[in-house]
């Protein structure tokens, strides 16, 4: 997993890893992504926090480190997930999602628009990128057996 919310990082809270050390500083050096990813203790799975900006970043680069980035972490696992801000920053996100197979839209309950939710697919559509699906969150009600059915 990679945590490509620069603003708003928090896949190290989630997952209890030092955030000094991450994205920012992959994009900054020369060195394999590989040694800035950690594994989570106890499981499979690895995590490129976002890391410490510093004063000198300037923000993800536009071409060939971002590309050259996520084409060493496809080669060096099997699925590469990406936490992106909201779509209404879409320049950062729409960054990591040109560079994807795919992207899953998550929206949350009784807050998204499905007017916004809507518009945020035909918008990345015409970027040329595919959505896989959606994924609605916070919800406070039950979904009724008989829709779960029809699935």
């Amino acid at each position: 997993m990679v945590d490509g919310n620069l603003q708003s990082p928090s896949l190290h809270c989630y997952f209890a890893i030092d955030n000094r050390i991450g994205l920012a500083q992959a994009l900054a050096s020369q060195e394999p992504t590989r040694n800035f990813v950690r594994q989570v203790t106890g499981s499979n799975l690895w995590v490129l926090t976002r890391g410490d900006l510093g004063t000198d970043f300037r923000g993800l680069p536009d071409g060939e480190r971002l590309r050259s980035l996520m084409a060493d972490l496809r080669a060096a696992f099997e699925y590469v997930l990406v936490d992106v801000p909201p779509l209404s920053n879409f320049s950062d996100a729409a960054m990591f999602a040109r560079l994807s197979d795919g992207v899953v839209l998550v929206l949350e309950s009784c807050s998204t628009r499905r007017e916004c939710a809507r518009k945020a697919k035909v918008r990345l559509e015409s970027a040329g990128v595919r959505v896989l699906g959606a994924v609605l969150n916070k919800r406070t009600f039950p979904i009724p057996q008989s829709l779960y059915d029809r699935l």
